[in-house]
């Protein structure tokens, strides 16, 4: 009998740890008033961002390679020359889609890198160090640096801005 209780104080003791342990970035849910496109003017204003250009749904469909009926909503900022590969994409996809976007941005990531390889070898080096971030059915792609930051940091940056708009 004893045996029996001590088992179960000690499997609630383990749901009150693990219940300890969630995600400290924030949820999954954008906070109230806040919108992709405000995320993205953000982390333009504020980490900086070579010739900043809107993406549009066709840009995001033919260059990114999204199929837009697995997208929400989204929101992007590329560079409007090819200078840079500075991206901050965010996309909500449709529910149960966020791995296909994901796998999208991705490929786009690699292409990236591959394109400023010999081309711009410091940009490339910017994309190595980019991110793909997932939030339940939000996906971001994250290429950010520039004298202001460095791509590290910038990145990071970007993510913190990224964390800051969900509740």
């Amino acid at each position: 009998m004893k045996q029996k209780i001590l088992a179960g104080l000690l499997a609630g003791l383990m749901l009150i740890s693990l219940a300890g342990c969630g995600n400290k970035k924030g949820g999954n849910t954008l906070k109230e008033g806040k919108t992709l496109q405000n995320m993205a003017d953000q982390v333009v204003s504020e980490v900086g961002f070579e010739e900043p250009g809107d993406v549009a749904e066709q840009l995001l469909s033919s260059v990114y390679g999204i199929d837009m009926e697995t997208v929400d909503t989204f929101a992007g900022k590329t560079c409007m020359s090819a200078i840079s590969s500075d991206n901050f994409i965010a996309i909500k996809a449709k529910e149960g889609k966020a791995d296909t976007v994901k796998k999208a941005l991705e490929e786009k990531m690699e292409g990236i890198k591959a394109d400023f390889k010999d081309y711009v070898p410091a940009e490339k080096v910017k994309a190595d160090a980019g991110k793909i971030l997932v939030k339940g059915d939000y996906v971001f792609l994250i290429i950010l640096g520039n004298d202001k930051f460095s791509n590290e940091e910038a990145v990071k940056k970007g993510e913190e801005i990224v964390n800051s708009y969900f509740a």
